[in-house]
C-alpha cells in the first residue's frame, strides 16, 4: 500500500524543520559550523530575482528569508521519500539523506558559492544532519500512517483516550 501525499508532505516539513533547527542550533554553539547560508541565499536570490516586478532584496533581507526557503525545499524534497510502497521507506530516505548531504559539498563549487574549505568535521556533520533530518521525515510518515489507520478504523488515539478519561 502506498503513502498518502498528505503524509509524505507533512513528514517532509517535520524532517525540514529538524534538520534547519539542528543547523541553526549547531551555528550558535559552534561558530565554526557551516549551515549552507551561502548557497541557500545564493539560491534564493536567483529565485527571486526571476520575478519581473521584483525589488532588489538586501542582503540582510536575504538571510532572514534563507531558512524558510531551506525549510520549503527540504520539506518537498524529503516528502520523496514516501512516495511508493511504505516497505522502503527508510532505505529510500536514507539515498535521499545522504544525496542531499554530499551535495551540499559539492554543489558549491560548480554555483560559484565560496565555501571557505569546510574541515573534514564540518563535512561530515553536514552530511550527518541531512541523513538525520531524512531518517526522521521517514519515522514521521510511518507515524502519521500509522495514527490515520488507526482513526480510519474508529480506534481512539492516545490523545483521544486521555481527553476521554480527564
Amino acid at each position: 500500500m502506498a503513502t498518502k501525499i498528505s503524509s509524505a508532505l507533512s513528514g517532509g516539513l517535520v524532517g525540514a524543520c529538524i534538520l534547519t533547527l539542528l543547523h541553526e542550533g549547531l551555528k550558535k554553539i559552534d561558530h565554526t559550523t557551516s549551515s549552507n547560508e551561502a548557497l541557500g541565499m545564493n539560491a534564493l536570490s536567483k529565485i527571486l530575482k526571476g520575478f519581473k516586478d521584483a525589488t532588489p532584496i538586501k542582503e540582510q533581507e536575504l538571510f532572514d528569508l534563507t531558512p524558510a526557503g531551506e525549510i520549503l525545499s527540504n520539506a518537498l524534497y524529503f516528502s520523496i521519500a514516501g512516495v511508493g510502497s511504505k516497505k522502503n521507506i527508510m532505505l529510500r530516505s536514507a539515498l535521499l539523506g545522504l544525496t542531499a548531504g554530499l551535495g551540499t559539498l559539492v554543489l558549491p563549487q560548480y554555483l560559484g558559492v565560496d565555501e571557505d574549505g569546510r574541515s573534514n568535521k564540518q563535512k561530515i556533520l553536514t552530511v550527518s544532519r541531512y541523513l538525520l533530518g531524512s531518517l526522521l521525515t521517514a519515522a514521521a510518515i510511518r507515524t502519521i500512517e500509522k495514527t490515520s489507520k488507526k482513526n480510519r478504523n474508529g480506534k481512539s488515539t492516545t490523545d483521544e483516550r486521555v481527553l476521554h478519561h480527564a
